[in-house]
């Protein structure tokens, strides 16, 4: 009943009757007479699919056919490789070994130059350490005999 009502006021609210009450024949005959429209509308044939939706199954069957054909020129591609050619393999490595050998060989010439420059480095230092030494220990011996000296004299 509530519904009858609510269409009955949206009925009345509009205007479509002049009538303050509608009887419910009336209401019944506009109910049906909407519902045969609504369900009109819905009987015709329109398109299956909404046309972005049709556009996008469309980009993805030009996809899938692009990759499929990628694919297929790929295993073309595969399948006429013939087999690995060991000795051009073989070579490649070789020479890469050649290469990394020489780079190792100069970098270990390189640290033993650097090695005998901190060898000569730190013999120097020795000598300048002995030299100081030996001069500090003079001094110390020559003012030893200085004072010595001193004190022999005033006795």
């Amino acid at each position: 009943m509530s519904a009858r009502v609510g269409l009955l006021q949206t009925v009345q609210a509009i205007g479509l009757f002049r009538g303050g009450k509608m009887k419910e024949f009336k209401l019944m005959a506009i109910t049906a007479a909407a519902l045969f429209f609504v369900m009109s509308l819905g009987a015709h044939p329109g398109p299956e699919r909404h046309p972005i939706e049709q556009e996008l199954f469309d980009v993805e069957s030009e996809l899938s056919a692009r990759i499929s054909a990628v694919e297929r020129r790929l295993n073309e591609k595969i399948e006429s490789l013939g087999a690995p050619d060991d000795d051009a393999i073989a070579d490649a490595v070789e020479s890469a070994m050649n290469e990394a050998l020489a780079e190792v060989s100069q970098s270990q010439d390189e640290l033993q130059a650097q090695i005998e420059d901190v060898v000569t480095g730190n013999r120097q230092l020795m000598y300048i350490g002995i030299g100081v030494f030996a001069l500090v220990f003079a001094g110390f011996i020559g003012l030893f005999g200085y004072v010595n000296s001193k004190t022999k004299a005033k006795t």
